[in-house]
C-alpha cells in the first residue's frame, strides 16, 4: 500500500469479518473514509483499499464545500 495521502489506518481480524482495514485518505480538500472487510488475507485488505483510492481519484468529481 502506497501510504501517500493516508492520514490514518487501523487493521484488524475477526472471525465474522475476516481481515479488515479502516483508513482515512486525504487529497487536497477531499477526505475519503474507507472500510474494507471480509478479505481472505491480510495483504488483500491493502490491495483492495489501494484499488478503491485509485478508482476514487480517477472517477470522482470534486465539488468542495467551504466551511
Amino acid at each position: 500500500l502506497d501510504l501517500d495521502g493516508f492520514i490514518g489506518l487501523k487493521t484488524g481480524v475477526t472471525n465474522t469479518a475476516g481481515a479488515c482495514l479502516s483508513s482515512v485518505y486525504k487529497r487536497e480538500k477531499l477526505y475519503l473514509i474507507l472500510v474494507v472487510m471480509g478479505c481472505e488475507s491480510k495483504d488483500e485488505r491493502f490491495e483492495d483499499t489501494e484499488k478503491l483510492v485509485e478508482w476514487a481519484n480517477y472517477n470522482m468529481r470534486h465539488n468542495y464545500l467551504d466551511f
